[in-house]
């Protein structure tokens, strides 16, 4: 029980660590290096009892998993080390250089977490964690910036140093964007019937493209039969959900637009509604063709 309990754990733990805000007048460099630092702390703890716990697994069919969390164990007490002496030195004197050496050593511990998180999923749901992708920002933020220093490199030093100054600003903007995500499927979810909470979460899971499928509801209908639900009743909720999240609809589940022409045309002709009862006269019901019905006998 323990082990199906670490994977929503660490996830969830990185997840409102990152949603935190910055207060104003906080250095955001500082906040950031702290909230990191404690993340850190407690993400790589739960990933080493959740690789121990699974060993045995790991080593016959994750061999890349249990070499790197061996590693991690010896290099974590580092990290975590230098990201705080380095938040020391940036809190006493805050020159350009112990800056540098702070978003170094935080950096170190971002992409360290950004492994963990990866690695977690694999231990914990191995069967799904071929379709999981975790986007790595600080390597998609690096890759455009190449892309401008190709188009530009006469100005390299600057796109780098204007990239640095931006990168900042671009994870507090994230992160306030995922708390007010956050935010919106709680809000709509604690107003929600307990009866329907199943069934709102399972709208929610088909408002993301695949994510219904990897938990084993490839289809709404398939949802629809586990919450007792219509097939309709599912497309709505998610169609809401879209609409709630600010999200496109997915396009698995919907119909063609040939599909959707088609059912206009029917509903506006052949609808059961536009039909009309046309009762037969009495003078043409052929009597003889009637038989009469004996009446039962009185068994009393």
């Amino acid at each position: 029980m323990k082990t199906k309990l670490q994977l929503p754990v660490i996830i969830l733990a990185m997840f409102l660590g990152a949603c935190a805000t910055i207060k104003e007048g906080n250095d955001p460099a500082l906040v950031n290096a702290e909230r990191v630092t404690s993340l850190s702390f407690t993400t790589f703890d739960s990933f080493f009892a959740l690789e121990r716990q699974q060993e045995v697994y790991v080593k016959a069919n994750l061999p890349a998993v249990h070499k790197f969390a061996n590693q991690l164990r010896g290099n974590a007490p580092k990290y975590l080390a230098s990201a705080r002496a380095a938040t020391e030195a940036y809190r006493l004197n805050r020159d350009d250089q112990n800056r540098a050496n702070l978003n170094t050593a935080v950096a170190i511990l971002q992409t360290a977490l950004s492994q963990v998180q990866e690695y977690t999923v694999q231990i914990s749901n191995p069967v799904h964690a071929q379709f999981i992708v975790l986007p790595d920002m600080a390597l998609t933020l690096d890759t455009h910036v190449d892309r401008i220093v190709e188009k530009y490199p006469a100005q390299e030093a600057m796109v780098r140093c204007i990239a640095a100054d931006l990168q900042i600003p671009m994870q507090i903007e994230i992160e306030r964007n995922r708390a007010m995500m956050l935010g919106r499927v709680v809000g709509h979810l604690i107003h929600t019937e307990g009866k329907n909470m199943l069934a709102r979460i399972h709208q929610l899971l088909h408002s993301i493209p695949r994510l219904a499928a990897i938990n084993g509801f490839p289809s709404m209908r398939r949802s629809a039969v586990a919450c007792s639900k219509s097939p309709e009743w599912i497309r709505r909720g998610r169609d809401e959900w879209c609409k709630i999240l600010e999200i496109p609809v997915p396009e698995d589940g919907q119909k063609s637009a040939e599909a959707k022409a088609k059912y206009r045309v029917n509903a506006l002709t052949s609808h059961w509604r536009h039909r009309k009862f046309t009762p037969t006269p009495t003078n043409q019901i052929d009597i003889t063709s009637c038989k009469q019905i004996p009446a039962q006998a009185n068994s009393n």
